[in-house]
C-alpha cells in the first residue's frame, strides 16, 4: 500500500475510533441514572458504587461533548489523542474497582479491545499498559502472590482481547481498501476521461440522489442540453489533438458557468448535460445565455482565415420535481429543443417549459 493509501485508511480508523468511543462514552452516562435506580432499590448494595458511578458518569459526558465537538469540526489531528486519553481513563477507572473485583480489570481489557481498531504495534502498547496497572493494584493491595490461575487467566483475557481487536483492525482494514477501491471504480465508470467532468451515467446518479428533496421541496429541475456548433469542421481542420484541447476548454468554462447551479457532465462528441435544480425558467434561461456568450467571447476560430468561431446551442427543459417527471424525459425534451436550435440556425438557445417553447438569442 502507497503511503497516500495508508494515510486514508489510518484516517478512516482514527474517524472511526472517534465515533465508537463517543457512542460509548454516551452509553457510559446512563450509569448516573442507574445508580439513581439502584439507590432507590438496594440502597446498601449501591454504596459503594455511588460516588465513583457519579463521577464516571459526569466525565463521560464531558468525553461525549469532546468527541462530538471534534467530530463536528473534523480536527483529525486530535482524533487519536483524544481517543487514547479515553481508553486511559476507561482503564484507570476499572483498575481502580480492580482492588474490590478483578472482573472490573478483565472488562475494561475486553472494552479497550472492542471499542478501537489497533494495529499490533499501538496494542501491545495498551496491553503494556493494563499490565502496569494490574501491578499497581497487586501492589497497593500488598498481595505480593498470584494465584497461578489467576494469572492464567489474566493471560488468557489478554489473548481473547488481542485476537478481537486484531480481528476487528484486520476487518476494518480489508473493509477500508473494499469501499475505497469500490469508490474509485465508481468515480472511474462515472467520469469523462477527457474532461475529468462527469459523464451521462453519473450526472444521472447525481440527480438521483437530490430528486426526493427537490420534490419534497417543491424545487424546479432543468437539464440545459449542450453541442459545439459545427465541431466536425474544428476538428477535421484542427486535428483531433487540438480538438481535445478546445473541449476541455469549453468544459471548465461552463462547468465554472454554472458553479453553484449546477452539475456538469460530457456526452458523447461535442455535447454536453447540465442538470440544474431550484431556479425558475428565466433564471434557468439566463444561465444558458451566460453559457452561449462566454463560449462565443472566447473567439476560437471554427475556420482558419474567417470570422467564423465556434459557438455553441442549447436547448433546455424545466419542469418540476414530481413523480411524473424523469430525469430522462428531461433530457430527451431538452435534446429535442436542441435540435430545433441547430435547425433554426445555431447559436441560439430553445427553451420548454410544460407545453411552452421558445427560441432566443441575445446578442
Amino acid at each position: 500500500m502507497s503511503d497516500k493509501g495508508r494515510k486514508k485508511v489510518n484516517t478512516a480508523f482514527s474517524q472511526a475510533n472517534l465515533k465508537r468511543c463517543l457512542y460509548a462514552s454516551v452509553v457510559s452516562v446512563a450509569v448516573f441514572p442507574l445508580i439513581l435506580l439502584l439507590t432507590l432499590i438496594a440502597p446498601a448494595a449501591v454504596e459503594a458504587y455511588r460516588i465513583p458511578g457519579t463521577f464516571f458518569s459526569i466525565i463521560s459526558a464531558a468525553f461525549a461533548f469532546l468527541f462530538y465537538f471534534v467530530k463536528k469540526q473534523k480536527a483529525k489531528r486530535y482524533y487519536d489523542g483524544i481517543v487514547w486519553a479515553y481508553l486511559l481513563y476507561v482503564q484507570l477507572f476499572c483498575t481502580y474497582f480492580a482492588q474490590q473485583s478483578l472482573m472490573f480489570y478483565y472488562g475494561s481489557v475486553l472494552l479497550t479491545a472492542v471499542l478501537v481498531y489497533l494495529p499490533l504495534g499501538q496494542y501491545v502498547i495498551l496491553a503494556l499498559g493494563q499490565l502496569v496497572c494490574y501491578a499497581g493494584v497487586l501492589i497497593k493491595s500488598g498481595n505480593g502472590q498470584v494465584a497461578v490461575s489467576q494469572i492464567l487467566l489474566l493471560v488468557a483475557v489478554h489473548l481473547l482481547a488481542f485476537w478481537v481487536s486484531r480481528d476487528l483492525y484486520t476487518l476494518k482494514r480489508d473493509l477500508t481498501a473494499v469501499e475505497k477501491k469500490l469508490r474509485r471504480e465508481i468515480k472511474e465508470s462515472e467520469q469523462d476521461a477527457l474532461t475529468g467532468l462527469k459523464n451521462r451515467k453519473g450526472l444521472e446518479r447525481h440527480a438521483g440522489e437530490v430528486w426526493e428533496v427537490c420534490h419534497a421541496r417543491q424545487e424546479t429541475v432543468a437539464v440545459l442540453a449542450i453541442e459545439l456548433d459545427w465541431f466536425k469542421e474544428y476538428n477535421d481542420q484542427m486535428g483531433h489533438a487540438q480538438g481535445d484541447v478546445c473541449l476541455r476548454r469549453i468544459a471548465r468554462l461552463i462547468e465554472n458557468t454554472v458553479a453553484g447551479y449546477g452539475v456538469t457532465a460530457r456526452t458523447a462528441g461535442a455535447g454536453f448535460l447540465v442538470f440544474v435544480r431550484g431556479l425558475r425558467l428565466p433564471d434557468v434561461c439566463d444561465l444558458a445565455e451566460k453559457i452561449r456568450c462566454r463560449v462565443e467571447n472566447l473567439g476560437i476560430p471554427r475556420i482558419m482565415g474567417t470570422n467564423q468561431i465556434l459557438t455553441v446551442s442549447i436547448g433546455l427543459d424545466v419542469r418540476y420535481a414530481s413523480g411524473d417527471v424523469t430525469f430522462g424525459g428531461l433530457c430527451g425534451r431538452a435534446d429535442m429543443q436542441l435540435q430545433k436550435a441547430k435547425q433554426e440556425g445555431r447559436n441560439c438557445i430553445r427553451s420548454s417549459q410544460g407545453n411552452k417553447e421558445q427560441q432566443f438569442r441575445i446578442s
